[in-house]
């Protein structure tokens, strides 16, 4: 079960081990193959796992980390998705915390230090 402290800013996955906070620089895996194609984002990771991602938030979140270059942080995905979107009555950062912790976790993401 994940944990989302949005007081703190903290997402924990305490099987896995990752914690994600706004600070937190994250960007695509070398070894993690990614295409976006319509809105939609499809990624195979190195295990062979078929990933699709069709929500457009999550897409959007995606090609921001695609086009980061070196990575970027998830408090600047969280800026940029409350600026592009209608995110009234959402808990964005809350929302994004768990998003990227998720794909971290599954090998699609990885954090930058």
């Amino acid at each position: 079960m994940r944990n989302v402290d949005a007081r703190f800013g903290i997402c924990q996955n305490p099987v896995v081990g990752s914690v994600i906070t706004p600070r937190t620089r994250v960007r695509f895996r070398a070894d993690v193959a990614s295409r976006e194609i319509d809105g939609e984002f499809y990624v195979l990771t190195a295990d062979s796992t078929f990933h699709s991602v069709t929500d457009a938030v999550g897409a959007f979140v995606l090609e921001r980390v695609e086009t980061s270059g070196g990575g970027i942080t998830v408090r600047r995905l969280i800026s940029a998705v409350e600026e592009e979107f209608d995110a009234e009555g959402r808990d964005v950062p809350t929302d994004i915390l768990a998003f990227v912790a998720d794909l971290v976790d599954k090998g699609v993401l990885e954090t930058v230090r």
